[in-house]
């Protein structure tokens, strides 16, 4: 083996092309990773909770930090292939319902895992880990964000001097939702709706499909 392929398994990588072997095992580092912290989350409880042998995790992902990337490539492919899918089941409709579309299938893929929104939101708020925040930025937040202006852009008939407009309108967009999303548990104390899946999708669609018009 080389320098360089065993300086890449100790930086924890997973395998090229592995992906994660167990809906069990993903749950389980999701939940862990967002209730107790990168640093102090362990394989070990992520094995427990999976009800796994801590060695296969080790085995497939060669540490905390392959898994935790193996979790972050996981949710970026399962979002952009909703996206493609969004865009190309909308392709002969106006540009209203496309927008409205996009919306209600942007809050859906959010509120799916809404401990990874919890996740995403500390580890760019609070994590001060420049790698981790770099795994983020180049695996989810900025292909989603440049799939999102290209298809908001094409909507809106390619107007350039709308893009830097639409760019940050993304942000606060997804931005919104993540955030509440993230935060249901605590706001079905104050708000109704957030009790009510179907009617919390609907109305942030709507306030997104505002933001975004």
């Amino acid at each position: 083996m080389t320098a360089e392929s065993t300086a890449g398994r100790r930086r924890g990588r997973p395998k090229k092309g592995k992906e994660l072997q167990t809906d069990q095992i993903f749950e389980a580092a999701v939940a862990c990773f967002a209730e107790f912290g990168f640093d102090k989350c362990s394989l070990r409880a992520i094995a427990d909770r999976a009800g796994v042998d801590v060695a296969l995790i080790s085995y497939h992902y060669g540490s905390k930090l392959g898994l935790w990337t193996a979790v972050v490539d996981a949710v970026a492919d399962d979002a952009m292939r909703q996206l493609k899918s969004c865009r190309e089941a909308s392709m002969d409709f106006p540009p209203q319902v496309k927008i409205h579309r996009l919306c209600i299938d942007l809050v859906s893929i959010i509120n799916r895992r809404p401990l990874f929104s919890q996740l995403f939101i500390s580890e760019i708020m609070t994590s001060s880990d420049t790698e981790r925040r770099k795994i983020i930025e180049d695996k989810i937040a900025r292909p989603v964000h440049d799939v999102l202006l290209r298809y908001i852009l094409e909507i809106r008939e390619g107007s350039e001097e709308r893009k830097s407009d639409a760019s940050l309108e993304i942000v606060a967009a997804t931005s919104l939702i993540s955030s509440i999303i993230s935060s249901r548990d605590f706001l079905k104390r104050i708000i109704q709706v957030a009790e009510d899946d179907d009617r919390l999708i609907d109305e942030l669609a709507l306030i997104a499909q505002r933001i975004l018009i």
